[in-house]
């Protein structure tokens, strides 16, 4: 955070207030450390004023006086060799000349002329066009000052010119980019019930003012679109419950205190402990340019030593290039720019570093609040044990220090302030005690500490310090809360579910609840000999010597257009590769080929022809892809109900799949194939109209999003895969859910909407290759080892 925030008028080069309008800075203090921060605005094409970010190379802030002399002291110049006489701030052009002449008795240079235009400044001519090696010797002007010695041509001749300058009294060369605080989360109040009395769970959003970005919210593996500083509750609500396809409303946001959007957790997260939401910046502006005066410099001190205050020249200036990549590159050239000059005023300080005082405090007196945790008197334990400071400022031999310990009975200790600094000898310095409060270090004369050289370490024999008996409330204790409530809320969850048993009498069968998948083995299409047994294809050295003849294998269908179908059938040829709808109120019979029986297309469905047979078709929603139903196979489906998945307990499922092609043939190849393997979860609703209605079964609704999909590619090579599924409900009844693949689960998988549920797998979105032509074969599937239990 900065101290003084500057805007700067890129057009006018001036400094102005944030909107624009004139500005006044404030008064800066000696020895303070003012951190500013600077944003460069600009007029695009005469418009108003608009924050611009250029691509800085380089920054440099100064303070001081423009070009002005010192008032005393002296310096010397030379060439190569001896030092000149001493000259000063007054010197004229000839004491300039003849301080010069005497170095050069042989007229080497040929200093021809020198003028004075102004006290401080010397225009001297050389006759020589080579380089003149002039330099200074020494420099002992006061106010500390640069002698600076600048070259030029000019009408064919070359001059110098010398010119004295104070130095800035305040001057930086770095600087940084600051990034504003990005959002935080922080919980305010944490969700728990008693019966039939609910807290909701309330997290804060903080987006700093100064934050200028965007960010998405994450919570339980789920992710909200991006928002930004523009989104306000209703924004950031409507994400967050999107975070949901059900269309639920389970968070409301509210925004009491500027900043902060209040997240209530409702619906059926309502009532329950709920983990902590974590914010990810997504983009975000350059930071800040940030840069730091220190006003605790001799030179200023100086310059305040016979005034209370001055009025000096404050200039920041930039280096630009055109390119952010090449601001580190110093091959490539930058502009400067001064961005802005403007005075600004400087005091004395009232409080100097030396100022200390011993502190009476009243122990038994309860400090001022400094937050809303609660005090308790016997929380205080006197006495004060040690203390700890660096020393040292390359100048003073004597340091004092006000310990404040309130005794002379102590250990002292000096080491050296740096990596395996070694402890002083008692012989390297003496030590004084003039009160109970302070010490004084005098070391040798001519060997001051330097600057943060040494450290200094002090423990007291006394005053006698005792532990004292004490309590804290709740809320002292960090994390107590949260933790008392998050117990308080699992004790209901049990509470809750206590009154449905008998807890003196354990259930006889504590068994894992089995459920009865069979294996399943299909070899489709084609017409199977009498006695063909598909098992005896799981074996790797299965022969295939008893198949039948090769049957269709149907492609996929990729179209836009969707034709009403045409009764009676047009020829399959004609219809090649396009899809046809049953826009008709009765079901049509789709007559079979390749292998297949023929069968009904109900209203609404879709059909299409490969050029060889007609067959009806999958639509897959939000896509343009058709596949064909008659090669979809569902492995197998059961219902779950609440009193099978309790609170605290899970359903684990896994088992095998092996896929084979048979017998394929096509051209120019034979064909390999694709199928989808889908783990499904749906809901059994009942129908409630007219009402009222008994316990029925409307439909299986299915969820749009699969709790697993994983492609698979079929050929004549049999391999077989493993997958799984894991749903459980924990202690508070909501519901998680896993999936495998292969032999590594991964969390964060879609689960049912309720306890009560329906999970099924399927094979679907069968499809060959395009280039192969009048693809032929079997498919050989073999669903085994299949484990669904519940514990």
């Amino acid at each position: 955070m900065s101290d003084l925030e500057l805007y700067a008028d890129l057009s006018t080069r001036t400094l102005v207030a944030s909107d624009g309008s004139t500005l006044t800075l404030p008064t800066l203090v000696l020895g303070d450390q003012c951190v500013c921060s600077l944003k460069i605005l600009d007029r695009i094409d005469g418009g108003d004023l608009t924050a611009r970010d250029l691509n800085v190379r380089t920054l440099r802030a100064s303070i001081g006086n423009v070009l002005a002399p010192p008032t005393d002291g002296a310096f010397t110049l030379r060439f190569a060799g001896d030092p000149s006489d001493a000259l000063n701030p007054g010197s004229s052009a000839a004491e300039m000349k003849a301080a010069l002449d005497t170095l050069d008795p042989n007229g080497t240079y040929q200093l021809q002329e020198v003028t004075a235009s102004v006290p401080g400044c010397w225009l001297l001519r050389f006759a020589n066009t080579g380089a003149i090696p002039l330099a200074v010797a020494a420099n002992t002007l006061q106010p500390e000052s640069f002698v600076r010695i600048r070259a030029f041509e000019q009408s064919g001749r070359r001059w110098h010119e010398i010119r004295l300058i104070q130095t800035p009294v305040v001057f930086t060369g770095t600087y940084e980019r600051v990034l504003p605080p990005p959002p935080t989360i922080t919980r305010i109040r944490s969700g728990n019930s008693q019966g039939d009395f609910q807290v909701d769970e309330i997290q804060a959003l903080i987006v700093p003012s100064n934050f200028n970005g965007t960010y998405y919210l994450a919570w339980n593996f789920r992710t909200t679109k991006l928002l930004g500083i523009d989104d306000g509750p209703d924004q950031i609500a409507a994400a967050l419950n999107a975070m949901f396809a059900d269309g639920a409303t389970r968070f409301t946001v509210s925004n009491p205190e500027p900043n902060y959007a209040y997240i209530d957790f409702g619906g059926d997260l309502a009532g329950t402990p709920q983990p902590l939401m974590t914010v990810t910046v997504h983009s975000f502006q350059p930071g800040v340019l940030t840069f730091t005066l220190d006003l605790a410099r001799a030179e200023l001190a100086s310059a305040l030593r016979n005034v209370a205050q001055i009025e000096l020249p404050f200039e920041v200036e930039l280096e630009m290039v055109d390119n952010d990549q090449d601001a580190a590159d110093p091959t490539v050239p930058g502009r400067l720019i001064t961005l802005f000059q403007k005075p600004i005023t400087i005091e004395r300080e009232l409080i100097w570093d030396e100022l200390a005082d011993i502190p009476a405090i009243d122990w038994m007196r309860p400090p001022q609040p400094r937050d809303y945790i609660p005090f308790t008197r016997d929380q205080i334990i006197t006495g004060a044990q040690h203390y700890i400071s660096v020393i040292g400022d390359g100048a003073r031999s004597s340091i004092q220090l006000d310990h404040n310990l309130g005794t002379s009975a102590l250990h002292l200790t000096v080491r050296e302030n740096q990596a395996d600094g070694r402890r002083l000898l008692d012989n390297e310095f003496e030590l004084h005690f003039p009160s109970n409060n302070e010490v004084v270090l005098d070391f040798p004369a001519g060997s001051p500490p330097a600057l943060d050289g040494l450290v200094v370490t002090i423990s007291t024999a006394g005053p006698a310090s005792a532990f004292q008996n004490h309590t804290h409330t709740i809320a002292q204790i960090i994390g107590l809360q949260d933790a008392l409530f998050a117990l308080g809320a699992r004790l209901a969850a049990i509470e809750d579910l206590l009154p449905t048993v008998q807890p003196t009498l354990p259930a006889a069968n504590t068994q894992p609840l089995q459920i009865q998948l069979p294996d399943k083995t299909e070899v489709f299409p084609g017409k199977l000999p009498a006695g063909f047994d598909p098992k005896s294809l799981s074996s790797s050295t299965a022969t295939t010597t008893a198949m039948p003849r090769a049957a269709g294998l149907l492609p996929a269908i990729h179209n836009v257009t969707v034709q009403p179908i045409a009764v009676p059938l047009p020829p399959a040829a004609a219809s090649a590769g396009k899809v046809f709808q049953n826009n008709t109120a009765t079901p049509l019979l789709v007559p079979g080929g390749l292998g297949r029986r023929g069968a009904y297309l109900e209203a609404g469905g879709f059909a299409g022809s490969d050029g060889r047979v007609w067959y009806r078709l999958t639509h897959v929603a939000a896509t343009t892809s058709y596949f064909p139903t008659d090669f979809e196979r569902e492995l197998f489906l059961f219902h779950v109900n609440e009193q099978m998945l309790r609170a605290g307990q899970a359903l684990t499922l896994e088992f095998d799949l092996a896929l084979q092609l048979l017998q394929a043939t096509g051209a120019p190849h034979e064909t390999r194939g694709q199928y989808l393997i889908v783990i499904e979860l749906g809901s059994a609703p009942s129908q409630t109209t007219p009402a009222p209605t008994a316990e029925n079964l409307l439909d299986v609704q299915w969820q749009d999003t699969p709790l697993l999909s994983q492609r698979l590619i079929v050929s004549s090579l049999q391999l077989k895969h493993h997958f799984g599924a894991n749903i459980r409900r924990d202690i508070n009844g909501a519901l998680l859910a896993d999936r495998l693949l292969y032999n590594v689960w991964a969390g964060g998988a879609p689960t049912p909407a309720g306890p009560n549920f329906v999970v099924r797998a399927r094979l679907i979105q069968w499809d060959t290759e395009n280039s192969v032509r009048g693809a032929k074969g079997n498919i050989f599937y073999a669903f085994t080892g299949a484990k669904a239990s519940i514990a």
